[in-house]
């Protein structure tokens, strides 16, 4: 790629990042909770994705291989469902796992903290997908994936993956706000993230990066005061609709769906 074209590719990713931000709030744009220098930088963190032919890279390519089979299957219908990564009604990934329903209606203290963030991780893998440019798996071929093709995923990178970064954010802060909850929360976590997989978007190995970088800002972003007065909140908002007592209506499906092993 021309050096000089690098600029503007990271600008306009961070700035669908940004549409997507304003889409997922009724008010204005929310910004993250650390300064440019405090996001941790994926291109510093991150080991260089598996080199072309590498044993990891063989075996990537045959779990992208292997799970093709995965078409049609519960499993790929809730991979259908992970790909919406919107912070909105991001609360309904860990309904099941928290044993509420924060998803509906979610409330306005745990939007903002699972919008923020998304800004914070977003900052951190898209410097890291830039400089890697690994290619994603569905390229040069026409296997099936449980998403459209079109032309963001022929030219966006696969290493690391966003949706495995967010999720795995959002699930170790939930997992802190819920302790109780804590071993079910991450399972689902992980299990966004391995969503990619069955997908066919991304690469194991892409998943595994975009979790590091999920814990590193999440890590960093427990320095900040405002994060940590929007936990408070968020969980006092989770800790409330735990006492009603209602739960997802989804839950026996999604539980079914991820009996599945992915790898």
């Amino acid at each position: 790629m021309n050096p000089s074209i690098r600029p503007m590719l990271l600008a306009s990713v961070l700035a669908l990042v940004a549409v997507t931000v304003v889409s997922a709030q009724s008010g204005p744009k929310q910004s993250g909770y650390l300064s440019p220098e405090q996001v941790p930088d994926g291109r510093v963190i991150l080991p260089a994705p598996p080199a072309a032919g590498s044993p990891q890279d063989v075996a990537d390519h045959q779990t992208f291989a292997n799970t093709r089979a995965l078409k049609d299957s519960p499993r790929w219908a809730l991979a259908q469902e992970d790909d919406d990564i919107n912070p909105r009604g991001a609360g309904r990934y860990f309904d099941c796992a928290v044993g509420a329903q924060i998803g509906r209606d979610q409330p306005p203290a745990v939007t903002r903290l699972l919008t923020r963030i998304l800004v914070d991780v977003s900052k951190s893998y898209v410097p890291a997908k830039d400089n890697y440019r690994r290619p994603r798996p569905v390229v040069g071929n026409d296997a099936p994936i449980c998403v459209p093709r079109d032309e963001h995923l022929a030219t966006s990178y696969s290493y690391p993956s966003g949706h495995a970064s967010i999720s795995w954010a959002w699930a170790l802060v939930l997992a802190e706000m819920e302790p109780d909850r804590a071993s079910a929360i991450l399972a689902r976590g992980a299990s966004v993230g391995d969503s990619r997989v069955a997908c066919g978007v991304h690469y194991a190995s892409d998943v595994q990066a975009g979790r590091l970088v999920g814990a590193a800002v999440v890590a960093a972003e427990h320095n900040s005061p405002e994060f940590l007065a929007d936990m408070k909140a968020a969980k006092a908002e989770i800790d409330a609709r735990r006492v009603e007592g209602k739960t997802s209506p989804i839950c026996p499906a999604q539980i079914e769906a991820l009996k599945t092993r992915i790898y």
